[in-house]
């Protein structure tokens, strides 16, 4: 029996289709290489930004970055004014951070970021709301004011080295993720989380932390 005979003319399509993908990857991998390289020196300081994909960058002075690598659709947003109102935003990231796809990073206070972060997709870090809505704060927002325009309540927000935040989780302002933590997937951060601990939920709550070389269940929980 003869050996079998493939026609290679009716794979021409596909081969040609899967060309032109690798030649467009290709492009839009170089394109973002120059867009990072323009981009660095516009940050206060930036010693590497690897985006792979495109995004929005704004308040350029009040960023500064050690090494981080991002994925597409990012909005990084220092913002000096909101509504009339003037801010004095400062955000810090360390180094040897990474983020995935959709991230957004709003800051109009100050957050810090700290080295070996390492972020999930569709994350949100937000150091502000639009309104106030704690009876300590002494001026609620009232519900009869649109809330785009009501007065932002603001409070800084640390993540400090380290952590492992899963994906599309939303941090909070006012809090203080503590060094080797993780945030587990969906989770939203209203309140701090210590060291070394492991929190899920919304809102997250500490579920185990890590303690003489293990990872142990909190009872309380």
């Amino acid at each position: 029996m003869g050996a079998k005979m493939y026609d290679f003319k009716k794979y021409k399509y596909w081969f040609n289709f899967a060309c032109n993908i690798g030649l467009i990857s290709f492009i839009c991998i170089c394109v973002c290489k120059l867009i990072s390289y323009a981009y660095i020196w516009r940050f206060r300081s930036c010693g590497g930004f690897t985006p792979v994909g495109f995004g929005r960058v704004c308040g350029w002075n009040a960023i500064s970055i050690g090494t981080l690598s991002i994925g597409a659709r990012y909005r990084i947003e220092a913002l000096y004014n909101i509504n009339g109102e003037k801010y004095n935003p400062t955000l810090n990231i360390g180094t040897g951070v990474s983020f995935g796809n959709d991230l957004h990073i709003g800051c109009v206070n100050s957050i810090f970021i700290g080295n070996g972060v390492l972020g999930g997709s569709g994350i949100t870090i937000m150091d502000h709301d639009h309104g106030s809505y704690q009876q300590s704060s002494g001026h609620p927002s009232s519900p009869t004011i649109p809330p785009a325009l009501r007065k932002l309540s603001h409070s800084t927000i640390v993540i400090e080295e380290n952590v492992y935040i899963g994906e599309k989780v939303t941090i909070l302002q006012g809090v203080r993720i503590g060094a080797g933590s993780i945030i587990g997937a969906g989770s939203v951060v209203t309140k701090s989380i210590p060291k070394n601990t492991i929190a899920v939920g919304v809102p997250a709550k500490s579920i185990k932390n890590f303690k003489h070389n293990k990872w142990v269940a909190i009872e309380q929980f």
